[in-house]
This record gives structure tokens, sequence and C-alpha cells, in this order.
């Protein structure tokens, strides 16, 4: 290899002035990225590995972006109710759960609200967001099951720590496969995306 040359730059390979021949290392990762080393030279196969390896990660970035916008879109589709309906394949029970603080801000304005016998909506806010964050997570639950639908919905709301100022909600309910090959694409979609995960 003294005397052959890089295809991509035309420099010497090898000897005391040339470039350096490609290490095993890099041979490796040229062969996981399927980049063709033959007679390159270390810097030129370098650059070629590391641009092939900008390509793969852009690929798998797209395809995860993807992939969490239809689990998204998939979850805002489930249907949910409190009832027991019939019909549909029962896959069995999930739950979610969300934990807030309240924080100091909140607790401070909570007692004046209730000095004053007021409704605080400095709480209420909060334990709406842990709804919405443990009706995500009960949703997120049905689809790893490969539902379309939660019966039974119950929703919990409990102090976590005695005097903390913790919330935690919690969600119920029974994952059902209610519509089978009638439902939505993007809920199929988004179950084959979780089952080959």
């Amino acid at each position: 290899m003294a005397d052959q040359k890089c295809p991509v730059c035309g420099k010497k390979i090898g000897g005391v002035f040339g470039q350096p021949e490609p290490s095993g290392v890099l041979l490796e990762r040229a062969k996981k990225f399927d980049v063709s080393s033959e007679g390159m030279c270390q810097n030129c196969l370098s650059e070629a590995v590391d641009k092939q390896q900008a390509i793969a990660s852009e690929t798998i970035s797209t395809a995860k972006k993807e992939a969490e916008r239809t689990i998204q879109a998939a979850v805002s589709k489930i249907f949910v109710t409190p009832a027991q309906i019939a019909g549909g394949k029962d896959l069995g029970a999930i739950s979610g759960y969300s934990v807030i603080g309240t924080g100091a801000i909140s607790e401070l304005l909570s007692s004046w609200t209730d000095f004053f016998g007021a409704q605080s909506n400095t709480y209420l806010s909060k334990i709406r967001t842990a709804e919405e964050y443990a009706l995500n997570m009960l949703k997120l639950e049905a689809l790893k099951k490969g539902g379309d639908s939660i019966y039974c919905y119950s929703i919990n709301l409990t102090e976590a720590t005695s005097g903390h100022g913790m919330l935690m909600v919690s969600v119920y309910g029974s994952a059902v496969n209610k519509f089978a090959e009638a439902a939505d694409s993007e809920i199929i979609k988004a179950i084959e995306i979780i089952s080959n995960r």
C-alpha cells in the first residue's frame, strides 16, 4: 500500500511523508455504515464515515419525530368513557399517574382564598394539568396493549405527602379494542410503532 494513492484526495498513502493508512477502528466504522474503504487514506475515509453517520443520525431523528407525532395524534383520538359499553375485546386494566408539587406561592395564595372562602384557581390549574398528564399516560398504556378505547375510566386525587404540598392524580380503566380493523389509521399505526419498539 506504500505506492498506492488515495482515490479521493490523490495523495500517497503510507511511508514517511504519505497519508496514514486507515486504522482498524475506522475500518470497522466504515463497515458499520456501509462505506467503501478500498484504497482510501485515513483522513478521507474518516470524512466519508462521518458524513454517512450524520445522514444516518438525521434519518433516525426524522423517523423518531414522525413516530412521536403519530403516537401523540393517536393518544388524542383514544375513546374514553366511565361507562362499561358492550362490545370490544377487553385487554386488561391500565393506569396512569401524575404527581405535582403545589409550591410555596400556591400554598400562600390558597391560604388567602381559603381565608376568604373563595375558590383556588391556582390549585385547580395545577390539578387540571396533572389530570391531563395522567390521562395521556393512561391512553399510552392502552395503545401499548393494542387498545383503541378505554372503558370504566375513573380518576382519583390524593395528597402524595403528608402536608408537603404534593398532589397525586391517578387514573384507571380497562383497555379495549372496540373498533378492531375499523379503528382510526393513526391509532393502528401508533400501535404498530409501539409494538415494534
